[in-house]
């Protein structure tokens, strides 16, 4: 997914004509693209324990 050459999201930038936008995702500085899929993987299951919470108030 995040291959310089042939990852998905370099392919998608390539064929929208956004070429010039392509880079080399992990190892951009601050690591941007690892930090959003770590909040795709939780935001899901921090959802689920917010609305247990939520259904069980009075």
């Amino acid at each position: 997914m995040f291959d310089p050459n042939t990852g998905v999201i370099n392919t998608f930038l390539d064929k929208i004509g956004l070429d010039v936008r392509k880079q080399n995702w992990l190892g951009t500085k601050g690591m941007l693209s690892i930090s959003i899929v770590q909040i795709w993987q939780w935001v899901g299951f921090e959802m689920v324990i917010f609305m247990a919470g939520l259904i069980n108030i009075p």
